[in-house]
Parts: structure tokens; C-alpha cells; sequence
């Protein structure tokens, strides 16, 4: 339950459709939100979520809610996103990011040249698509959060070429390692490819061949894409996931910021004062009090023993995330 949760709930950072399922209640749509904000009040504001974790970053539960999430930011266009603890370097979570930043190991990264890419279930199969403007490449990110496996046909038009795709999966089927898989065929009229469950794959396709008008209105390209769920064999009928895509070359915000996934604590950290290289000092090198052992921050339960100093800690988002049902500690 808590695992499907977090997987819905990152839509509250853009769908006015989806209501939030802590004790908010309402629909956030939270980068919308805010950009509307910056645009009514104060025009050219760059826009920052500087503090944010889903959990589960230990989990591969947690690498699909982080990729989404920073599929999510560069669609979006947000400027600046901090995650509040980052996973180790060994955990699911840190290939999440390798995903954007370097999936083959050699620093192959996700395109900078974001494109507009919608499905009809996003909560399903989430997808994600940008141009890389160093050669031209079409990059997917496809995400399957659900528990079975999607095969789905893709279909580009006025994509304008044809050729092999690389391709690269993380899964629960190997959690130490991104995958590369065999190419695959990608023809004029697009491609089919199954999806495993819980599973993050990247594609990279061959340059579209029809480059953007230079000094004219940027061309549109459109993707549909349809997926049939793999039924278990006493299924009867196959459901099916119609998504869409369409892909139109706007330049916007992508992840560029490579995450620090080791904290060394500072020499004067427990010293009291936050320092170069803090992110808080509460007079002790002690975790599991809001300031962890490296001076750095750390998710906490709050208490239910009516400890003040644990209560008051509980940082009121994560608590929506971590413990939808409860209203948070203040």
C-alpha cells in the first residue's frame, strides 16, 4: 500500500487532476502552482524545490518514485532541485539519477532539450523524452511502475528516420547495475518493446530526421503509444494502456546536477554552529534527532511518546509522503 502510494503521489508535483492522499487533501499540483505564482508576482523568478525525498531510496520502489520525479522536474522546467539525504552510492536510488546521468558508465547523459511527452496513464507508465543536443539523439525514459509487464507499440510521426536504438535497463532483476540490452529496431513508423515490471529503461534513438527550421515556429513531432499488459496466464482478456505522446523541441530544464552521494562530516561538526560543509549542527554527532551524524539532514518518524525535540524535527512534507494518514507533528 505505502509502496503504491509513493509511486501516486508524485503527481502531486504537476496533476490538478489528483488529489493528495496525505492529510492535505487537496489537489497541490505544486511546480504549476508555484510557476503561476512567479509569473502573476514576480516575472523571471528562477524556481527551486530546495528540499525534497520520497523515501525508499534503499528500495528499487524508491529509484522508480526518484526517476519519476526527476522526469517530472525536467518536463516541468524547474531550475533547481536539492534531495534532502541522498542514497549511497550502492543503493537503488543513486542508479535513479545514473539514469539521467550517466547510464552506460562513460557518461552518456539523458537530453537537455526537453520534450513534451504525456501518457494516458502516467501513474502506469510514466514517460519521459528529450533531444541531447551534443548529436542530435531522441532519449526515452520509460518507466513501468506497475507489477506486471507492459509491452507497448510506439508509434513516431514525422519522426523521419529509422535505424537501432540503444538501449538500458535498471530493474529489480539486477539491483546492482544498469543493463545494456540489445538494440532495438526502430523503423520509420516507430517500434514495440516490452516493459518489466518496476523497471526504468532509457532508449536512445538515432537524430530525427527532420531538424528543427532555423528563425521559424519549431516543428512538431508526434509519438502514440499503446501498451497491452501481459495478463497471467488465467486471465481471460488483456487490458490495455493507451498513451500519447507528442514531441515538439522546446529547450527547458533537465537534471544537470550530478548528486553527492557520500557525506564525510566536517571537522567541527557537533560543535553547535553550522559551518562550510553543514547542513545543520545541533551540538552532537547523534543520529535519528533531525541532524544526523555528519551534520547533515535525516528523515525522522516524529514521536508518539511526546517527545518534543523528535516531534518538532519531522519535517511536515516527508511526513505527508512517509505517513499519509497521520496530520503531521508541529
Amino acid at each position: 500500500m505505502t509502496q503504491a502510494l509513493r509511486l501516486r503521489s508524485t503527481r502531486s508535483l504537476w496533476d490538478p487532476s489528483y488529489v493528495d492522499e496525505s492529510w492535505i487533501g487537496e489537489a497541490v499540483r505544486l511546480i504549476p502552482r508555484m510557476r503561476a505564482w512567479v509569473d502573476t508576482h514576480y516575472p523571471g523568478t528562477k524556481l527551486a524545490v530546495t528540499e525534497y525525498n520520497w523515501g525508499a531510496l534503499e528500495h528499487i520502489n524508491g529509484a522508480l518514485a526518484q526517476a519519476d520525479v526527476l522526469g517530472i522536474f525536467g518536463r516541468e522546467g524547474l531550475d533547481l532541485a536539492t534531495l534532502w539525504d541522498p542514497p549511497t552510492a550502492a543503493e537503488p536510488g543513486a542508479f535513479a539519477f545514473r539514469m539521467f546521468r550517466n547510464f552506460d558508465g562513460q557518461g552518456a547523459q539523458f537530453g537537455d532539450a526537453s520534450i513534451a511527452a504525456t501518457s494516458a496513464d502516467q501513474g502506469q507508465l510514466a514517460i519521459y523524452a528529450a533531444e541531447r543536443s551534443s548529436d542530435g539523439a531522441v532519449t526515452l525514459v520509460i518507466i513501468n511502475k506497475g507489477t506486471q509487464a507492459l509491452t507497448s507499440s510506439v508509434a513516431l510521426v514525422g519522426y523521419g528516420t529509422s535505424g537501432e536504438a540503444e538501449v538500458f535497463r535498471y530493474s529489480a532483476a539486477n539491483l546492482g547495475a544498469i543493463v545494456a540490452l540489445p538494440q532495438q529496431t526502430v523503423g520509420l513508423s516507430g517500434f514495440t518493446a516490452t516493459f518489466p515490471a518496476s523497471s526504468i529503461t532509457l532508449m536512445v534513438l538515432p537524430p530525427s530526421g527532420t531538424a528543427p527550421a532555423t528563425g521559424t515556429a519549431t516543428p512538431t513531432r508526434t509519438a502514440t503509444a499503446s501498451a497491452t499488459q501481459t495478463a497471467p496466464p488465467a486471465a481471460t482478456s488483456t487490458p490495455t494502456l493507451a498513451a500519447t505522446a507528442t514531441l515538439t523541441f522546446t529547450r527547458t530544464a533537465t537534471p544537470t546536477a550530478t548528486p553527492a552521494f557520500t557525506a564525510t562530516a566536517p571537522l567541527s561538526c557537533g560543535d553547535g554552529s553550522v559551518d562550510t560543509g553543514e547542513q545543520c549542527d545541533d551540538g552532537d554527532r547523534d543520529d535519528g534527532d533531525g541532524c544526523n551524524s555528519a551534520c547533515r539532514y535525516e528523515l525522522i518518524p516524529g514521536s508518539t511518546s511526546g517527545n518534543a525535540k523528535l516531534s518538532s524535527a519531522a519535517c511536515i512534507f516527508e511526513w505527508s509522503v512517509v505517513n499519509p494518514g497521520n496530520t503531521p507533528a508541529t
